[in-house]
């Protein structure tokens, strides 16, 4: 497996694995007509290109023989704090001046699903946070993920926090989850 970062000529690319991985993981579970208009919104080309565009925001593929099987997004410098009304399940004002990455969105196709590509990009994942100066790495994930979930706590991270996220008028709880690098 071999990394590239996305640049804008990859947009189209970016935008069919993008929206392919998220229906193919949340369709299920999620009101259709909340679930798809936020898909429209979400992966249109024009707010993915306002994402590779912004500063610290960096998109990788995960490529086989040069075809992407799954992808992921960071944010350098970028803490949970930032994120829309966390909710800390300890004091989290110690940590407020240590340097974060967060890991917005990792995802890989089905059809490459349980064959360690998501445990090599998170070591990639992780390389690149450090890289970067962060001293940790963290993310949120949907509660109701579970195998996310263990799969972000196999790899070392713990959850340390909570914040809403929305889809439509669902307001789904994301745990926050961080690990020290």
């Amino acid at each position: 497996m071999t990394y590239r970062q996305v640049d804008i000529k990859d947009l189209y690319d970016l935008v069919e694995i993008a929206c392919t991985t998220f229906i193919d993981t949340f369709s299920e579970q999620n009101d259709p007509t909340e679930f798809y208009s936020y898909v429209e919104r979400a992966f249109a080309p024009e707010q993915i290109l306002s994402e590779l565009n912004t500063e610290g925001s960096v998109f990788y593929f995960a490529e086989m023989d040069s075809t992407p099987i799954g992808y992921f997004k960071i944010n350098n410098n970028k803490s949970a704090a930032d994120t829309d009304r966390p909710r800390f399940y300890a004091d989290f004002s110690p940590f407020q001046s240590e340097k974060m990455t967060e890991l917005e969105r990792i995802y890989v196709k089905k059809a490459f699903q349980g064959k360690g590509a998501a445990q090599n990009m998170m070591s990639f994942i992780e390389k690149c946070a450090r890289q970067s100066g962060s001293r940790y790495l963290w993310l949120g994930v949907w509660s109701e993920n579970k195998k996310a979930i263990r799969f972000y706590e196999k790899c070392g991270f713990s959850i340390f926090g909570e914040h809403i996220f929305q889809i439509g008028d669902d307001a789904q709880l994301d745990y926050l989850m961080w690990k020290k690098l």
